[in-house]
């Protein structure tokens, strides 16, 4: 279809301007920049014949990303205008709590750059707005939101590229990995409340608001399964939230064992409730504290309900492998679980390395000592040889399967 007489009017004045560039029609209909000066080259198609303007709005992006010049697109649009149009469109679709962290970080954002034209917004005036946030978790939330906006802009054919992208390398978080007794010592430590939530967190590797959501139904103790079918939410604030939701942080329900020696934390708390009756009536903001001063009287590190979630993941890691980890805390991706939640001991590092270096001459070795103890007269020296032997088949399995523990397969 041609061009009207009005539009190819407007294309000419729009050249006037684009100069030395230049938007053409293409026999297909739609609309080229064409573009060249000093060795910069752009050659791109930005639209069809009935969006001739938002064609032209482009193109003036484009030109000043290529010639770094203040042009100014005709659809100007504020930072805090489009944070508006684009609350309005995405919010109803996210999750309470992305929605309560999504407004927090824009709160942190200074009024002034909030203030600024989208196409003003550089990487320079982006830095120094996210730097006047105060704390270092906020000032890297904030960030990242930020350049999350721009993305948006960008798709919205606002701005044409983002002049801010935020490299934050994410750290990996420094935990301690009790041993069983130390896990078993501070289960009992806790408060008689607490204790069901921070055995089902260490044990079971359960998130805080899986436990919050829990119902005396969904903890079989005689089949030792604890099912997760919903998740509970928990947002402060003048317009607080307290909802339990349907379905887990990854979508689907799952089932996860409960070992045998988290039963005695878990059965007084559900016994004689109905199977709906909750596990919590009301959400429990004070378990972090019940924690520390727990950790505190056994002399252990101070740690979270999160927290015991990495200790059991660890746990499992060093026994079964990833494999089985990332089962148990329910990851979609098993790079999250190796990643984020693989907080192995040096103890277990070393005893890794002997293993991986053990000749099958050293077992072999162990084999015959074990045979010749257990002809022994004493008792204890023949309960030893049997340990002795039942370790060398142990190991004998390990080398012939090649399994290494964290890499098993």
């Amino acid at each position: 279809m041609a061009l009207s007489k009005r539009q190819e009017g407007r294309l000419r004045a729009m050249n006037q301007r684009l100069y030395p560039g230049k938007l053409r029609v293409l026999k297909s209909g739609s609309i080229q920049l064409d573009y060249r000066r000093e060795g910069k080259v752009i050659r791109k198609v930005l639209g069809e014949e009935s969006a001739l303007e938002e064609a032209y709005e482009r193109a003036l992006l484009l030109r000043r990303e290529a010639d770094s010049m203040p042009l100014i697109t005709e659809r100007k649009m504020s930072l805090a205008d489009f944070y508006r149009q684009w609350s309005l469109a995405h919010y109803p679709e996210l999750e309470l709590k992305t929605v309560d962290s999504y407004q927090y970080n824009w709160s942190k954002l200074p009024d002034w750059v909030k203030e600024l034209d989208l196409g003003a917004i550089t990487k320079k005036k982006a830095e120094e707005a996210v730097n006047e946030v105060t704390t270092n978790g906020a000032r890297k939330n904030t960030g990242i939101f930020l350049a999350l906006l721009l993305n948006a802009a960008v798709q919205a054919g606002i701005i044409v590229k983002n002049p801010y992208k935020p490299s934050y390398k994410k750290q990996k978080k420094v935990v301690p990995v009790f041993t069983p007794d130390q896990i078993e010592a501070l289960c009992k430590a806790v408060t008689d409340s607490a204790r069901p939530a921070v055995a089902l967190a260490v044990y079971s590797g359960l998130r805080k608001g899986e436990v919050m959501a829990l119902t005396a139904g969904d903890i079989d103790l005689e089949s030792r399964l604890i099912y997760i079918r919903k998740r509970r939410i928990k947002i402060y604030g003048e317009e607080g939230v307290d909802e339990v939701l349907d379905g887990t942080k990854t979508g689907a329900p799952r089932v996860v064992p409960l070992p045998m020696d988290a039963i005695q934390f878990i059965e007084p708390a559900i016994k004689g409730k109905k199977k709906s009756e909750p596990l919590y009536k009301v959400w429990r903001q004070d378990l972090y504290h019940r924690l520390k001063t727990a950790c505190t009287r056994l002399d252990l590190p101070r740690v979270g309900m999160h927290d015991l979630r990495h200790i059991c993941a660890s746990r499992l890691m060093m026994t079964g492998g990833p494999a089985l980890a990332q089962a148990i805390l329910g990851h979609q991706d098993i790079s999250t679980t190796v990643d984020t939640y693989g907080h192995l001991t040096p103890a277990y590092l070393a005893s890794q390395m002997e293993l991986a270096f053990l000749k099958q001459e050293t077992i072999d070795k162990a084999r015959l000592l074990s045979t010749e103890l257990s002809e022994s007269d004493d008792e204890q020296v023949r309960e030893l040889a049997r340990l002795t032997e039942q370790l060398c088949d142990y190991l004998k399995v390990r080398k012939e399967t090649g399994l290494n523990g964290a890499g098993a397969h």
